[in-house]
């Protein structure tokens, strides 16, 4: 079953393009993922609007995210840097 997901979003800042950021993870609810994709930049733009536009999102079995992480998913015990 393809329950993972890595997801590309656009974000905004105050209507300008700012960044490509990807998220990704299980179970995809696209508004976590895409508040996800906000926070991160809306850290560094404090008081600014920020908005996110899905760009691409791919689903994926266990064994296709390994591949796409480079590694075991941190909460099922592993790191992003194994080989």
């Amino acid at each position: 079953m393809k329950n993972y997901f890595v997801a590309k979003f656009r974000v905004l800042v105050d209507g300008k393009d700012h960044s490509l950021e990807t998220v990704s993870g299980a179970g995809y609810d696209p508004n976590v993922a895409k508040r996800s994709a906000e926070e991160r930049v809306r850290k560094e733009n404090p008081g600014k609007q920020v908005a996110a536009v899905l760009v691409e999102k791919v689903d994926m079995d266990l064994e296709e995210y390994k591949k796409a992480i480079g590694g075991t998913p941190p909460w099922l015990g592993g790191s992003r840097n194994e080989e």
